[in-house]
Formats: C-alpha cells, sequence, structure tokens
C-alpha cells in the first residue's frame, strides 16, 4: 500500500483497520492507546469514510474581537475610493481598527496595490538630514507627462485637459507646487519657476538663498553650453537670483524627492478622479495641492504636513507661501488650431498666407477649372517631368 506523507492519516486508517479486524479491545491494547479513541475514528470513519480521519478545525467558532463587518465594508469602500495605505485609512478616517487588522483586510479582498519597489539595498537614510535643512532653500523641479495614466488620458482629449505637469517640491518640508503645460518649453518652465519664486519672495523668503536642481532635459536648457544670455539657468540665476544645477548625469536619486511625489499624484489623484472641463480639473488640482501641503500627514516627515514643520522653524516665510495655486500654460490638445506653416512656434499675421500656400490654392483652383480631359494631360505631363528629373538624378 502506498503510504501517504501524513503519517496521522496513516495511523488512523490502520486503527480502524485492525478494530475491523480483531475488535475494539484488541485494537486499543496493540496501538497503545485507549478504547474510547479507537471508537471516535472507527465512528468518523463509518460517517464520512476517509474523509473523517482528517484534522478538524480548532478555530472557534465565535471570535469576540474580530472586525465588525460594518467596519470592514467601510474600510473596503475607503480603499476603493481612495487608494491610501492602511495606516493613512486609519489616521484621516479614524477608523476604530488597528493598522494591523486594515491591512488584513485589504489583502484579503484582493485590494492590495503590487509594489513597484526594487529589491531593497541598505543606504544612508538622508531623511533626517532633508528635515535639518531651512525650508523652501533646496528645491527639486521636474516634468511628467500625463498620457501614459490611463484614467487622465481619454479624459485629456475628451475635455482638453493639459498633457504635461511641471513640479517643484521642496527637500526639506516636502510640499509640492503644480503647473501644468500643453507642452514641454524653455518658456514654460521658465514662466513656472519664475511665477514659484515671486510668490515665495513676496512671503518672505530670500531667492539668494534658493538652490533649484533639475535634471538636463531640454525644457530646463540641459542642451545649451552658454546660459549668460537667455533660458532657463539665466531666468533662475541672473533674473531673480537663486542657483541653479543640473543633476549629474547617470544619477536618478538626485532627483528622488519630486519623482516619488509624482507616484503618489497619481494614485491619490488622476487614477480617482473625473474631470469635466479644464475649469473642473484646475479647481480639483487645486483643491489637493493644498491638502497635500496643509493637512495631510507625511510619514517619512515624523507624520507631520508641510505645514507642521514650516509653523516649528523660526523663520520669517509666511505660511501664505502654500496657498499659491495650479497654473496652465499653452491651449489644451482639443482647443489648438491649426495655424499655417509659418515658422516654428511663429504666430500667424492677421490675413498672411504663406507663399507656398498661396502656390498650393492657385493650383487647386487651375485645377477645378480645367476640362476633364485637359486637366487628365496635365496629370499624365507632371508624372513624365518628375520620372525624367529622377532618372537625371540616378
Amino acid at each position: 500500500m502506498i503510504r501517504s506523507k501524513n503519517h496521522q492519516f496513516d495511523l488512523r486508517l490502520d486503527i480502524v483497520v485492525y478494530a475491523r479486524q480483531h475488535g475494539i479491545h484488541a485494537t486499543a491494547e496493540h496501538f497503545h492507546t485507549t478504547r474510547n479513541t479507537v471508537r471516535k475514528w472507527v465512528r468518523r470513519f463509518e460517517q464520512e469514510g476517509k474523509a473523517g480521519l482528517e484534522d478538524l478545525s480548532r478555530a472557534p467558532g465565535h471570535c469576540p474581537h474580530k472586525t465588525p463587518w460594518q467596519t470592514e465594508n467601510q474600510i473596503l469602500q475607503l480603499r476603493e475610493r481612495t487608494h491610501f495605505s492602511a495606516q493613512r485609512l486609519k489616521d484621516e478616517f479614524e477608523i476604530k481598527a488597528g493598522r494591523a487588522a486594515i491591512g488584513r483586510i485589504i489583502r484579503q479582498h484582493g485590494l492590495a496595490r503590487k509594489s513597484r519597489r526594487k529589491p531593497h539595498r541598505k543606504r544612508s537614510d538622508l531623511r533626517a538630514l532633508k528635515m535639518a535643512q531651512p525650508p523652501l532653500a533646496n528645491l527639486q523641479m521636474d516634468t511628467k507627462d500625463l498620457s501614459d495614466i490611463p484614467q487622465y488620458r481619454q479624459q485629456m482629449f475628451e475635455h482638453g485637459l493639459p498633457r504635461y505637469q511641471f513640479t517643484v517640491r521642496d527637500e526639506s518640508s516636502g510640499a509640492h507646487f503644480l503647473a501644468y503645460g500643453s507642452e514641454l518649453s524653455v518658456s514654460y518652465a521658465a514662466l513656472i519657476a519664475k511665477r514659484l519664486l515671486a510668490h515665495a519672495s513676496r512671503c518672505g523668503l530670500n531667492l539668494s538663498d534658493v538652490f533649484l536642481t533639475t535634471d538636463n532635459g531640454t525644457e530646463f536648457s540641459g542642451n545649451r553650453l552658454d546660459h549668460s544670455k537667455n533660458g532657463f539657468v539665466h531666468t533662475i540665476e541672473s533674473e531673480l537670483g537663486a542657483t541653479h544645477s543640473f543633476n549629474r548625469v547617470a544619477r536618478p536619486n538626485e532627483n528622488a524627492d519630486v519623482e516619488s511625489v509624482h507616484n503618489t499624484i497619481e494614485a491619490e489623484f488622476y487614477e480617482l478622479e473625473t474631470f469635466f472641463s479644464l475649469d473642473d480639473f484646475i479647481a480639483k488640482a487645486t483643491v489637493y495641492q493644498h491638502y497635500y501641503n496643509l493637512a495631510r500627514l507625511n510619514y517619512s516627515k515624523g507624520r507631520k504636513t508641510p505645514l507642521d514643520m514650516l509653523l516649528e522653524r523660526e523663520t520669517n516665510i509666511s505660511p501664505r507661501v502654500f496657498l499659491l495655486p495650479p497654473v496652465v500654460f499653452g491651449t489644451p490638445p482639443r482647443h489648438r488650431a491649426r495655424s499655417p506653416a509659418v515658422g516654428h512656434d511663429v504666430p500667424a499675421l492677421a490675413g498672411f498666407r504663406p507663399l507656398a500656400a498661396q502656390r498650393r490654392s492657385a493650383r487647386r483652383t487651375a485645377m477645378q477649372t480645367m476640362r476633364p480631359s485637359r486637366q487628365q494631360g496635365w496629370i499624365f505631363a507632371r508624372r513624365a517631368r518628375m520620372r525624367t528629373a529622377h532618372s537625371i538624378r540616378v
């Protein structure tokens, strides 16, 4: 007989077989057990067959400390609506359950997000050093293409929403400031940085102490060799008096603060919200930015909000610095007009038609007024000239 790996099951089956052949008393003596134990396994085998010889669950029929079903439903609804973690759900909505219980409920119902983190490598923790920096003294700026977010892409084309997000984040407090544009350009990046720093200066920030870091993208003039005349770096250093620095090549972690907030905004804002117009988008983006900077607890900053960290410092910066709303630059994709080809980013003058457009219009009018036979002959002649020119080049 083939034995299974469950030795307890095999022993109980041997007891039943031996009892049927030799009786209860002889089986108890042979297996060095009691007659009641032999009777129990024989009775369970007669009632349920081999399944009766398996172990039964020892879980209690009633658990007084189990999370009520009302609380469980509340956790599931809030998780689907906000995508918050277990600890944030408990803090934001004051759920009467432990963090571990909330996490267990989320996992049991398949609502846990797949981890995007790479294998952990122990590194030096820079959070304490960044928190010790003066507020708004070290800023990181980056862009994000929003068209790769499935929940947002369709709404972007339907309602003419912006495609690119410009983000500036403070390393010390974790506060971020949003702006949007229809394209990535040096002009938009410079305007956004100038708008933010001018607002911060009015709120008491000394711009000579500001250090702004960006990657080497073309929107930040990363492809320019001379930054003394114009461009993004010229705006930051010459016009505003701040200091600018590019990240080192192949050092993506140097912009990690602003990159991490992109993932948070995508999960908590773009994947959840539904937008009905450009004005509705700007209003909801403003509400989320104010919530993040004024009310949202940051667990990597000691469970404090950016506003709390600013108020704890002895600084002349007013809390009004966090009230700067997002802004949209450029024409949304849906409403962008098709202008004549008069150069790269050069607007057409009223009533002006380029020479190439005039020639195409004249040729089209001549074709429409020709008789069919003459029109066909003109087409054949033109094709013959093209074949002759091609053979000469070859």
